[in-house]
């Protein structure tokens, strides 16, 4: 098979997500590819790391696997290649991608505010759960 950023994004568009900005604990904007057949998720992965982004091949939801992007400017990195040929996605694409132009400063440090204020919700002080 000819593997092309359509392919790639075509395939993202059916199968897979972007989380929105502060969607998430961790790194904001994760784009995350799903399959059951992990020969697929092999090749995207060799297509995108020969783009300069680093992915990983993980478990995912109802035994299925799911190819994740390892970083931040990765995912941001795909988003840019896949925007062009995008239909579905193609909005929250733009949304993240603009989000992270016009918040750079806060990045590093959303996350773990992120972090400690849903462990400050949960638990209410850190090592008891609130009742």
């Amino acid at each position: 098979m000819k593997m092309d950023w359509g392919y790639v994004s075509g395939f993202f568009d059916g199968e897979g997500t972007v989380n929105p900005p502060l969607g998430q604990k961790r790194g904001y904007g994760r784009v995350c590819f799903y399959q059951n057949d992990r020969a697929v998720l092999e090749e995207i992965k060799f297509f995108l790391e020969l783009h300069g982004t680093y992915f990983s091949i993980c478990p995912g939801k109802l035994n299925g696997l799911q190819l994740q992007a390892k970083d931040d400017d990765s995912s941001h990195k795909v988003l840019e290649f896949m925007l062009p040929y995008l239909r579905v996605k193609k909005v929250i694409a733009q949304d993240v991608l603009r989000f992270r132009k016009a918040f750079p400063s806060i990045l590093g440090s959303m996350s773990a505010k992120l972090s400690w204020e849903t462990r400050r919700l949960r638990y209410g002080s850190i090592g008891r759960r609130a009742a």
